[in-house]
């Protein structure tokens, strides 16, 4: 099942937590993305987010995977799916 993941920062001017959150968020995604279960990692051009398709058997394992994503202590996160 696919599923779209978009974050975005929680706050406005971005904390330089954010940005470090992000970076290992992006690694992150690239882990999933060999695992085939991530179809498309996409950051904002301005570095306050980004978006995700997720190619996932169920709605659990979509949850897991936002779950394991460093940066989401800081994002607010809209999972959108069947």
């Amino acid at each position: 099942m696919l599923y779209l993941v978009i974050c975005r920062s929680k706050t406005y001017p971005i904390p330089p937590e954010f940005i470090d959150a992000f970076i290992a968020t992006c690694e992150y995604c690239g882990k999933l993305q060999q695992q085939g279960k991530v179809k498309l990692f996409a950051p904002f051009a301005s570095f306050n987010g980004g978006m995700t398709i997720l190619d996932v058997d169920s709605h659990d394992d979509a949850v897991h995977a936002i779950a394991g994503a460093p940066i989401l202590p800081f994002a607010k996160t809209a999972l959108i799916g069947p």
